[in-house]
């Protein structure tokens, strides 16, 4: 910051305003040269703070999108800007996929067709088969003994199960 209280002002108006005040008898001339690179500094010590409030608030919606992942808190405080849209996109298109199989992979619990109609009282036997159905992918993933992949058609991986780690010693992410 200057040392002195300075206004921003628009350099035709100043410039004008230069040119046409009548000499105060004081002795003191303002370099117009001097006004300029004063106003100059001023637009870019605005531009400065301008860019880097944008920044800020640019960083911080990043970090709220990373904290939206499905992810450990200890992996998406790791990731840069490109990782976490990269990872976003990856994980709507996994959705988006998810959506359209049979069963939807959904973590809401059963489809609304796959519930009991009846009234009645669940049995034991039925309701122990709802709550498998509702965690059947990660029965599956716990007994396999490997990893699991899914691949969208042109190629691009839509998910890697967390065991690729331990067999190919690669991360997840």
């Amino acid at each position: 910051m200057l040392p002195y209280q300075a206004v921003a002002m628009d350099y035709a108006v100043s410039s004008s305003f230069q040119r046409h005040q009548p000499s105060l008898g004081l002795g003191v001339n303002i370099n117009p040269a001097f006004t300029h690179s004063c106003i100059l500094e001023l637009r870019k010590e605005k531009s400065r703070d301008a860019a880097r409030s944008r920044r800020g608030k640019e960083n911080f919606e990043f970090y709220e999108l990373a904290k939206m992942l499905p992810l450990p808190a200890a992996i998406t405080s790791q990731l840069d800007k490109a990782s976490i849209i990269r990872l976003t996109i990856s994980y709507l298109k996994l959705r988006d996929f998810s959506g359209h199989g049979e069963p939807p992979w959904n973590r809401d619990g059963p489809p609304p067709n796959k519930t009991l109609k009846t009234g009645r009282n669940r049995s034991s036997a039925g309701l122990a088969m709802e709550i498998f159905e509702q965690h059947q992918g990660t029965h599956i993933l716990q007994s396999l003994d490997g990893f699991a992949l899914a691949v969208a058609s042109d190629g691009r991986f839509l998910y890697i199960s967390e065991t690729v780690s331990i067999y190919l010693g690669l991360s997840q992410v």
